[in-house]
């Protein structure tokens, strides 16, 4: 209508501050242009001012005025008078892009070219918000159904590390992210770890250690609060994680995983450039680290069920082997180190009988076997000496979670040489306050044992003084 083969089309992200030209037109001829951010010139006035702008004459005076960059093609000659007529793309008041024309002579647009071309910029503002509410339903039936699909895996999968890991997919793909970790803590609590990652670097998430506290992770881990961050490389907590590129533009988003008031790991995804995070895209991997919470507690209540009903197992097989031998304690003293080193993940457990002064290993047993033959000689009750004679003394049960941290005595500095235990836990038996034997349980890692485990070994001390209280009362 305007006769002219200059032309653009711009649209303004406010978000992230971006301008894309998805048409520019030159001469004729179409050009690609790269996103920048927004700057002077006359788009950056319109998009500012919201205000049509008509410049007939001294054109690259008013240009210079403005702060006007030069793009296009670089080497097309440039007329001597040229006119500048652009209209803003209004949505809710504000402008959101700009329709721009370019002609090769002064005057060259007139008050009814300005109309004709604000109309257009309106009937192409209800287009875009047309598109735009669109996509917004499009991605929300993918959101929807996505979340339906998470919904379906933990209903139909016990196995935490298969629903986590469709949950990490799932938040990429979703948030259009360059990768998604999911961090679980370790025993401790203190260090998390990704039990799942999806990405171009997923095994340098997986390799990684976050430490409650530091980086951008480990801060919102430690408050646990959900947050996003546009610009990691200019956030203070920011860290580089090992093995990766830096890379400029790149933006994460964090979402802990809560249960009641605890923060019980925490879903991340990455991505490069594009459109910023915003508080949509938040919400959304809220809900998505919603349905990771319930995939923990689904398996953790499938672990306390299976450990219950092993333990179970365990006393039913212990309390068989006692009804079918009234008249001996060692095949119950076998099947209860046995058992412990299998329920309890020891690397060595011993059953000794107190004699008089002294202790007496009588059943001794290790993921590879029985050592009963090794360990036989009576040892000295000293609680200056070892760890079984403070338990018999004592009368109680005496954890050693790091035999590191601790000064050892003799005998357990014998056998830290030569099986390489790094924690113990004795429990005393005691009958009519006389403690008549002791349970000994080592691992050959430190972090000791947790209540329910030192509970677990004090039923098989009760186990024990059952058949010991049995072969006596059959004797007498």
């Amino acid at each position: 209508v305007l006769h002219t083969g200059n032309m653009s089309i711009a649209l303004y992200d406010r978000s992230t501050d971006r301008l894309a030209t998805p048409y520019w037109l030159e001469n004729g001829r179409r050009y690609p242009v790269e996103p920048r951010p927004l700057a002077g010139g006359f788009v950056g006035h319109v998009i500012r001012t919201g205000q049509p702008l008509v410049v007939n004459r001294n054109f690259y005076a008013r240009a210079r005025e403005l702060g006007s960059a030069e793009i296009g093609d670089p080497s097309a000659p440039r007329p001597a008078n040229p006119s500048y007529l652009g209209v803003p793309v209004m949505r809710g008041g504000v402008a959101h892009g700009v329709i721009a024309m370019y002609a090769d002579r002064e005057d060259a647009f007139s008050d009814g070219d300005v109309h004709l071309m604000t109309t257009l910029a309106n009937a192409m503002s209800v287009a875009l918000e047309n598109a735009r509410l669109l996509d917004e339903t499009r991605r929300r039936e993918r959101e929807a159904a996505a979340l339906a699909e998470v919904g379906r895996d933990l209903s139909s999968s016990l196995d935490l590390s298969s629903v986590m890991d469709r949950i990490a997919r799932h938040a990429k793909e979703l948030l259009t992210a360059d990768n998604s970790a999911i961090f679980l803590p370790d025993a401790a609590g203190s260090t998390y770890r990704a039990i799942v990652a999806q990405g171009d670097v997923a095994e340098q998430l997986k390799a990684t250690t976050i430490i409650a506290g530091q980086g951008i992770i480990g801060s919102l881990l430690q408050t646990g609060r959900a947050e996003y961050v546009n610009d990691t490389q200019a956030d203070p907590r920011g860290v580089q994680i090992e093995g990766t590129e830096t890379r400029h533009d790149e933006r994460l988003m964090v979402v802990p995983l809560v249960a009641g008031e605890a923060v019980e790991g925490a879903m991340a995804v990455w991505r490069t450039g594009g459109a910023a995070f915003d508080q949509h895209e938040l919400d959304l991997l809220t809900g998505l680290s919603r349905q990771a919470s319930v995939a923990l507690k689904n398996a953790r209540l499938f672990d306390e069920t299976q450990q219950a009903l092993s333990h179970q197992t365990a006393t039913a097989d212990i309390l068989r082997v006692i009804s079918a031998s009234p008249t001996d304690t060692q095949p119950v003293f076998d099947a209860i180190v046995e058992t412990a080193v299998k329920l309890l993940g020891c690397d060595r457990a011993a059953f000794s009988r107190v004699e008089g002064d002294h202790y007496v290993p009588c059943a001794v047993a290790t993921p590879a076997g029985f050592e009963n033959d090794r360990w036989t000689d009576p040892v000295p009750i000293d609680p200056a000496a070892n760890f079984p004679s403070q338990a018999i003394a004592w009368k109680r049960v005496v954890h050693i979670p790091d035999w590191a941290a601790v000064e050892l005595p003799p005998r357990q500095a014998m056998i830290r040489r030569e099986t390489g235990a790094r924690t113990s836990l004795a429990v005393p038996l005691l009958r009519e306050d006389m403690c008549i034997g002791v349970l000994m349980l080592f691992r050959n890692r430190p972090g000791g044992f947790g209540e329910k485990e030192i509970a677990l070994a004090e039923s098989f001390r009760d186990q024990a003084l059952i058949a010991i209280e049995n072969v006596r009362l059959f004797n007498e």
